[in-house]
């Protein structure tokens, strides 16, 4: 019966295994791939069951260039792994990274992504050395035995006897019978502490260079990053911590807040404040108005312009150059069937979204003057005839003389 115990016992630590990558094949870090395998790909949030020594946990990653830096955020939530042993700072190195090109600046917005793999080993501490739980110190490198008990069987034609065997010592003393051990028992005393210090606070991967005599600490953070990957190596690894609100976080003023709690239950508080900030460019300015025909005379801080245009004049043919012209845009409107009293409008939009507009008001030519410059030369000919007519009447009257 316990032949069948252990047996069963190793076929399901086999499967177990292998589902979960502890000693199954390494996986590997990609890139180039898309969205649906690098999310088939991450593991889910997993504890680490005791006297597992090596474990891979694999993530996914979307790389995006927004604002001249790379940003990663990790596309799968509450993946985290945690030690059953409690191993609250296991050792912990990148087994293969796909997401290693992309750090630092960029020039081009684009959206990839990637997947990295950590090697974890819950029976050493950070540092590599052997982990102690409640006092007994797990070596990663020995590997528990178990004792077992060699069982006979002999059958006879009635009944089936099972003996067990004996283990005989050497000398002239008669053998004595082994007492089978299931399973060899430590007694341990529970070490109760009260510690809450921290000795190092993480903000992906970035040391905010943590202080015991301070409890608030501000990060700037850029807009559109919702995430952020906190860890806390904490000087009593038997103490936990839990962090809130570094998830999912609103494009404002935000906390995060980081809860010590050691095993007596005293707690101890760390508030990270998060401050907004964009690196992206506001001019929303133009640097000219140009028009061939009708020339405007343009200058970058004047908003409002008048051009007069001829009365059959229906379109404003003229061209924009913007102050920033890799980022901003523009967009016109009312440059259609003009007439006196119409108003162009021109609205800049830059990089980080302010606004600028632009208007020319249009005064079309009006045709009175030609009238009244006609009327006027017209009335200038009939005074100089009249005058030349009664002239010329006024000579000729002793000319001639009637009978």
């Amino acid at each position: 019966m316990k032949k069948k115990i252990m047996l069963i016992t190793i076929m399901l630590l086999t499967m177990f295994v292998g589902k979960n990558n502890v000693l199954a094949d390494i996986p590997i870090g990609k890139d180039g791939i898309d969205r649906y395998e690098c999310n088939a790909f991450a593991s889910p949030s997993w504890v680490i069951p005791r006297g597992i020594k090596d474990y891979y946990h694999r993530f996914c990653y979307e790389v995006v260039c927004s604002g001249g830096v790379y940003s990663k955020r990790d596309q799968v939530r509450n993946n985290d792994y945690t030690c059953q042993n409690n191993n609250g700072t296991p050792y912990v190195k990148v087994s293969s990274d796909g997401c290693s090109n992309y750090s630092g600046t960029c020039n081009t917005y684009n959206v990839r992504y990637c997947t990295k793999v950590l090697y974890v080993d819950c029976t050493r501490k950070a540092d590599g050395s052997p982990y102690t739980e409640q006092g007994i110190v797990i070596d990663p490198t020995v590997r528990p035995t178990v004792p077992t008990t060699k069982k006979t069987t002999t059958t006879t034609r009635k009944k089936t006897t099972t003996k067990k065997t004996t283990t005989r010592r050497t000398g002239t003393n008669p053998p004595m019978p082994t007492i089978p051990v299931d399973k060899p028992t430590t007694t341990t005393q529970e070490v109760v502490t009260n510690n809450t210090k921290i000795k190092k606070i993480m903000v992906n991967n970035t040391d905010i260079k943590y202080n015991e005599n301070k409890d608030t600490y501000t990060l700037k953070l850029l807009y559109d990053v919702p995430d952020v990957n906190v860890s806390v190596e904490l000087e009593d690894p038997s103490s936990t911590y839990e962090v809130i609100g570094n998830t999912g976080m609103p494009n404002e003023e935000h906390e995060i807040k980081i809860i010590v709690t050691s095993v007596s239950g005293d707690k101890r508080e760390v508030t990270l404040k998060v401050n907004r900030y964009t690196n992206l460019n506001n001019d929303c300015t133009l640097a000219n108005i140009y028009s061939e025909e009708y020339p405007i005379e343009f200058s970058p801080n004047m908003y409002s312009y008048k051009l007069t245009l001829p009365k059959n004049v229906s379109t404003l043919d003229f061209e924009v150059v913007l102050s920033d012209e890799a980022n901003a845009t523009y967009s016109i409107e009312g440059n259609e069937k003009l007439k006196n009293r119409s108003t162009i409008k021109i609205d800049v939009r830059a990089e980080d979204g302010t606004t600028c507009q632009y208007t020319i008001k249009i005064k079309k030519e009006s045709n009175t003057w030609k009238y009244i410059v006609a009327i006027a030369l017209l009335i200038g000919v009939l005074a100089v005839s009249s005058v030349l007519l009664y002239r010329y009447l006024k000579k000729s009257k002793g000319r001639y003389k009637y009978e």
